[in-house]
């Protein structure tokens, strides 16, 4: 049971940073008090729209109050006195046209209330865990953090509309905002159990596990919990079984320490660091300065850590100046990326295969602009750009694949490949037209098409896929709409249920692709909703928050949902 504190009132606000860490799901319980004497009106200056539905929107008018709120993210001013609550525009040029200030007056019926942490100067490492590692330099772990606060208010307009929205502060003093609001309705303010204790006798709380109300109804919830680590976490494995931390090695299963690593990271400019091979090596990957004019400068150097003899395996250079380290997934290789001028003025990439476990440059190709990886396998490595597409021997380097063929018929004329992968004897492409989206299979033997898919809707850059661990499965986040592929037919198998919303979604598979984990994600710092769907009903089967981890993935038991923040692994577990 929490025991809420007793504490002064405030009437003043001020400055401060506050990290609060919620561990578990709790019940919902209320704290009865008296309320005290009224006091001065509060005002919450700076709130900003985070999510949810506000009432009376005009979006064809620029000026409505709601359009700019939600729209615009224009800041606005909620002040509290005694029964009364009133939010406040300031005025503003949009576009063209000049906003006077405006003024509302709501009635409250349901607040929710919880903080959460905000990253500062830090980019974004989703979707998966693995995306997380590769991407990641060392410097994005170390960002300030400061701490917001998210409103939830339920509430009706002067006009009877009911409306539900969640906004968030900073730099405010919590306690005083909620003394007052509790002022406002006769019902008790939802917060969290941590919230409770710092609150005063004279607040009536009730404790609940979802303030916001962002839980699916009859949907069963997963138990939220947070472990910490000795240093922020840079690095979790793909299979969710290691992490690395200030240059040690922990066991995620037990939650013990496996082993510290005595090599001493190279001296640079430029460095970022890499698990691969399954946790077997660490990679350290510098530049010693610029790139020059002629990019012929040899400033680039890989260094190998055996993690498991804790001794160094290889350090290889000097190099070209590289732009970019990848690991091929399932395999003990890495690609070093150098982008090197071509006789016609124009820029390409030289591409270095590096062995793991040898240590050892084993081959050299080139290749456009704009190497990513596909979904490969253990013996082959597949990496496209934009406009073109190569199948690589993954031990010697001999292409396998080369898709020009493909690319230049005419009455596909594709505008952009969004993703590839290997499945089997062939090649699924994802790629954007002039007049929409399309998925093709690739015969790997032959080149031939084997059949082509039109996707309904709009697709963006910003697709992003994820494939089941058969290769079966495909999944597909396009703006709004998550939808389920089947890669041997490719038709449509179906939209899954619940569909995202605002903000990214990131989506996992467990091991055995029956289970789907589908995570809510914005920059404000509020918790993510996770979602597990059942892929052959595309029904939810669980539900948790997961904090504020900036990726996911399931743990080989498909039981437990893993993520990470700074040096807190944040896991949801199915109940027993």
């Amino acid at each position: 049971m929490c025991k809420p504190v007793r504490t002064r009132n405030y009437t003043r606000r001020f400055v401060g940073v506050m990290i609060v860490l919620c561990a578990g799901l709790g019940t919902e319980r209320t704290f009865k008090s008296t309320v005290v004497a009224a006091q001065p009106a509060t005002r919450l200056k700076g709130l900003h729209f985070s999510s949810g539905r506000l009432g009376g929107e005009r979006p064809d008018a620029s000026c409505d109050f709601n359009y700019r709120v939600r729209f615009h993210n224009v800041e606005f001013d909620l002040s509290v006195d005694r029964d009364r609550i009133a939010l406040t525009l300031p005025a503003a040029v949009l576009g063209s046209r000049s906003c006077p200030s405006d003024r509302q007056e709501i009635t409250i019926t349901r607040i929710g209330f919880s903080r959460g942490l905000r990253r500062v100067g830090a980019r974004a490492l989703g979707p998966d865990l693995a995306t997380a590692t590769i991407a990641g330099a060392i410097n994005a772990f170390r960002a300030k953090t400061i701490t917001r606060y998210f409103l939830s208010l339920d509430y009706q307009e002067p006009g009877g509309v009911e409306a539900s929205a969640t906004f968030y502060f900073e730099n405010q003093d919590p306690a005083a905002v909620l003394t007052s609001l509790s002022r406002v309705s006769e019902r008790p303010l939802h917060v969290t159990e941590s919230e409770a204790a710092t609150l005063g006798r004279s607040v009536n709380v009730s404790v609940s596990s979802d303030p916001h109300r962002r839980l699916l109804a009859n949907v069963p919830t997963w138990e939220s919990k947070a472990f910490t680590l000795e240093g922020d976490i840079s690095q979790i494995l793909p299979d969710v079984s290691t992490a690395l931390a200030n240059r040690a090695l922990w066991d995620l299963e037990t939650g013990t320490l496996r082993r510290r690593l005595t090599e001493p990271p190279p001296r640079g400019h430029t460095q970022q660091e890499w698990l691969g091979g399954v946790g077997r090596w660490l990679l350290w990957a510098r530049n010693s300065g610029p790139i020059n004019g002629k990019n012929a400068m040899q400033a680039g150097e890989v260094t190998i850590v055996d993690t498991t003899a804790a001794a160094r395996v290889a350090r290889i250079g000097p190099l070209p100046y590289m732009n970019n380290v990848l690991l091929v997934p399932d395999a003990a290789l890495a690609l070093a990326v150098f982008r090197t001028p071509s006789a016609e003025r124009r820029f390409e990439s030289s591409v270095s295969a590096i062995a793991l476990d040898r240590g050892e440059v084993v081959w050299r190709a080139t290749v456009p602009t704009g190497l990513r990886i596909g979904r490969s396998d253990a013996a082959r490595v597949l990496v496209f750009g934009r406009d073109w597409i190569r199948l690589w021997n993954g031990a010697a380097g001999e292409n396998l694949f080369d898709a020009s063929a493909f690319l230049s018929q005419a009455d596909i004329a594709p505008v952009a490949i969004l993703e590839a992968a290997v499945v089997k004897g062939r090649i699924i492409v994802v790629y954007r037209t002039k007049a929409g989206g399309e998925i093709a299979a690739l015969d790997i033997s032959s080149g031939r098409v084997l059949n082509r898919t039109q996707l309904s809707g709009s697709i963006g850059g910003a697709i992003r896929t994820r494939w089941s661990p058969d290769g079966n499965i495909l999944v597909m986040l396009s703006q709004d709409r998550l939808s389920l592929w089947d890669t041997e037919t490719l038709r449509l198998v179906g939209d899954l249920n619940p569909p995202p919303g605002r903000g990214r979604v990131f989506a996992e598979f467990d091991a055995s692709g029956e289970l789907l984990a589908t995570m809510g994600s914005t920059s404000e710092g509020l918790d993510r909703h996770v979602v597990i769907i059942d892929v052959h009903t595309r029904t939810p089967v669980g539900q948790c928050l997961l904090g504020d981890a900036a990726a996911m993935q399931f743990v080989s038991n498909g039981r437990t949902l893993l993520g990470y923040r700074d040096n807190r692994l944040l896991a949801c577990i199915r109940p027993d």
